[in-house]
């Protein structure tokens, strides 16, 4: 019988910023220092995991446009820089309210491979499948999983299904790791300014006008960083 789990909508979110974030430890740097707030008693336990889902063959890169008449004319990789990773964090309080978070190092998942994931994991583990999210950090130094950059004439994807299968194969196991990994955790986080790196956009607009760094729109560059910290710090 699935194990019930109630949702964690609020440490889901704030959580999915601390695994897009290389260190999250101290106080964020940026213009303005921020403030840290530690929580003392650990009242959560946590789990991490990464698994590498580099691909092993020549791939179209995500983001440079398509071609005309021939793959050949498309972006491919030529090796590897930096590996490619699927990330997980798997977080529960002691109410047993939980949430497996999963970053992919893509430009984007689409809803087949999310819903896949989220099955996936939730075979494995005997959870509701709403409590994984599934999450992409938009890197263009990937593999096209979206289909856009492939051939414009004839119509031809530029998805490599085996190379999507084995994304998706990573992003599953790094769920059931960190999930299996769990020690008992405290959360700490951090607030502060960061302008050279983002700005959140805030649309006050009803009809939703896009805002960019130009427009007239209310802008800030605040972020939240949060860690879990036990035996495993990370």
């Amino acid at each position: 019988m699935p194990m019930m789990i109630r949702p964690f909508p609020l440490i889901a979110a704030v959580l999915l910023f601390a695994l897009l974030t290389p260190s999250c430890g101290g106080t964020p740097s940026g213009e303005n220092a921020g403030t840290v707030a530690p929580v003392t008693e650990a009242t959560l336990r946590a789990g991490f995991a990464r698994v590498d889902v580099t691909p092993a063959v020549p791939v179209k890169l995500a983001g440079y446009g398509s071609a005309l008449f021939s793959e050949s004319a498309c972006r491919w990789s030529t090796g590897v820089h930096d590996p490619l990773f699927a990330q997980a964090m798997a977080v529960e309080d002691r109410q047993g309210s939980a949430v497996i978070l999963i970053v992919l190092d893509n430009v984007g998942t689409i809803t087949n491979e999310i819903v896949e994931i989220q099955d996936g994991i939730a075979r494995e583990l005997g959870i509701e499948a709403k409590h994984v999210l599934v999450s992409s950090t938009h890197t263009h130094h990937g593999p096209d999983t979206i289909g856009l950059w492939g051939v414009i004439l004839p119509p031809e994807s530029g998805r490599q299904e085996d190379v999507i299968d084995g994304i998706v194969r990573g992003a599953i196991r790094a769920g059931v790791d960190a999930w299996n990994g769990k020690v008992p955790a405290r959360l700490e986080y951090g607030t502060g300014e960061e302008s050279r790196v983002h700005f959140n956009k805030v649309f006050e607009d009803p009809d939703r006008v896009i805002c960019t760094l130009t427009s007239n729109c209310l802008a800030n560059s605040s972020a939240t960083a949060w860690q879990a910290k036990g035996s495993l710090e990370q």
